[in-house]
């Protein structure tokens, strides 16, 4: 039976799996440094934005040790949008996907091009979005962002 890509990487479903035990590490989570495309009304970070960055080297032994102490998923979150910083998101996804974690990414999806989703699946991304409105002008007024018509 093929396994579908939908939500893998979840509790759920790594319990399901057998992947992960009750007081194991199951995730780690990554902010990247700020960057958004968007301007909403309601972001808390605009006068919150981290001061100091961390540096690649240091993000990969963070993951490697991660790895080595069980972890199955590597949440990236973000400060923002994770895709405004688009080779940064994609080398962690790739060092992710090489040690075996399942890479899990937090967008506003407005930077998922055809392409850009084409080489998150092949990297076995999921996906988690959010999505404020349907309504293409609720939308816009409350992400300052009106490309969902």
């Amino acid at each position: 039976m093929e396994t579908k890509k939908l939500l893998i990487g979840n509790p759920n479903q790594l319990e399901v799996d057998e992947q992960i035990g009750t007081d194991s590490l199951t995730y780690v989570v990554m902010n990247l440094p700020f960057g958004c495309n968007y301007q909403c009304g309601k972001c808390y970070r605009e006068d919150n934005k981290s001061e100091e960055d961390i540096d690649l080297q240091k993000r990969l032994d963070v993951i490697s040790e991660a790895s080595e102490l069980g972890a199955k998923t590597l949440c990236i979150a973000g400060e923002g949008e994770p895709l405004t910083n688009q080779a940064l998101a994609m080398q962690l996804i790739d060092y992710a996907d090489s040690l075996g974690l399942i890479p899990i990414l937090y967008t506003n999806a407005s930077l998922l091009t055809p392409e850009v989703a084409q080489e998150l699946f092949d990297r076995n991304v999921t996906l988690i979005t959010s999505l404020d409105s349907l309504n293409p002008e609720t939308y816009e007024n409350l992400t300052g962002f009106g490309g969902f018509d």
